[in-house]
């Protein structure tokens, strides 16, 4: 069963607006470079990626990507060090840009 699904522009339109009328002082998106993304996906054995919610030092709204293997197990790292070598070794990929403050505009 596939994790996700391809969605109209109005539906995602409609929902990101409900999402920042509800919450105007939450985090509206956080965005990655697409090749720490590919990154993440390049880990052995990930078959998908798990978003979660996180909350910063500083109370705002962030989001943690980890790479998921067939059986819905999250691939985490060994240890707590951070390596050079992602794809021979699992990370977990966080800090992305936020807006706010840094909004592009043009954006849902």
């Amino acid at each position: 069963m596939p994790h996700g699904k391809k969605i109209s522009k109005k539906k995602a339109i409609d929902e990101v607006k409900r999402y920042k009328d509800n919450h105007p002082k939450s985090t509206n998106s956080v965005s990655y470079d697409a090749s720490l993304i590919q990154e993440l996906l390049d880990i052995p054995k990930c078959v998908t990626v798990r978003i979660h919610l996180a909350e910063t030092d500083e109370k705002t709204t962030t989001l943690v990507l980890v790479a998921v293997d067939k059986d819905g197990n999250a691939i985490l790292p060994a240890t707590d060090e951070l390596t050079k070598d992602a794809a021979e070794s699992p990370f977990i990929l966080n800090e992305g840009t936020q807006c706010p403050p840094t909004c592009p505009k043009g954006d849902l």
